[in-house]
């Protein structure tokens, strides 16, 4: 299943700097972000190193080795679209996923809000679309894309079936307020989830 560490805002807990031991288990899936970048670190090389899938959150990070070796290190690296600017220098985005794409040869996406989520895999670009909605509240949809796309992998959903069940989730999620109590049921992103098209744009 996926694991779970979370790091709140409380300053206290933030400067709390003893990294706990993890028990690395195959059949895990994590998902970090950078708030606490020396536990995102830590868990993007023991996860390479045993073969887990990682989805990492990149946005709000200062460039540093460290970024970069998450990037290189994570199953599933997906920006914001302001971590990508910050990540590759403001260069086009679609220039910028293939660049990271054959740094690293693998999966890499970036989520654009209405705009929808671009990811690369095997040398081509894809898009999934988000419908027009009346969006009521955005706190925590990073957070619930990830969850959802980390979900779905551990369902064994490919990375296209994934992207689409985030998207659909983090939508509806955007169309209630309440933070974590607007996250919707399953067998409603199942059937809003129809709305969303994957397309292969080259």
């Amino acid at each position: 299943g996926e694991r779970l560490l979370a790091a709140y805002n409380d300053p206290k807990l933030l400067n709390y700097k003893k990294i706990p031991k993890l028990n690395f288990r195959k059949q895990d899936i994590y998902s970090i972000d950078m708030r606490w970048i020396d536990i995102a670190f830590y868990i993007a090389i023991n996860t390479n190193k045993k073969k887990i899938k990682c989805v990492a959150d990149l946005d709000n990070f200062k460039n540093s080795n460290k970024i970069s070796q998450i990037v290189n290190k994570v199953s599933h690296p997906i920006f914001s679209e302001e971590g990508l600017k910050n990540y590759k220098k403001n260069i086009n985005m679609q220039k910028a996923l293939f660049q990271i794409f054959n740094e690293t040869n693998k999966f890499v996406a970036v989520t654009m809000g209405s705009k929808g989520v671009y990811w690369v895999e095997n040398n081509s670009l894809y898009h999934c679309n988000v419908p027009k909605v009346k969006t009521v509240e955005t706190n925590c949809a990073g957070d619930v894309f990830h969850g959802a796309f980390a979900t779905a992998l551990s369902l064994n959903k490919s990375n296209s079936q994934s992207i689409q069940f985030a998207a659909a989730t983090a939508t509806l999620k955007c169309m209630k307020k309440g933070g974590i109590y607007s996250i919707p049921k399953k067998n409603m992103v199942n059937k809003f989830l129809k709305k969303l098209k994957i397309k292969k744009i080259k």
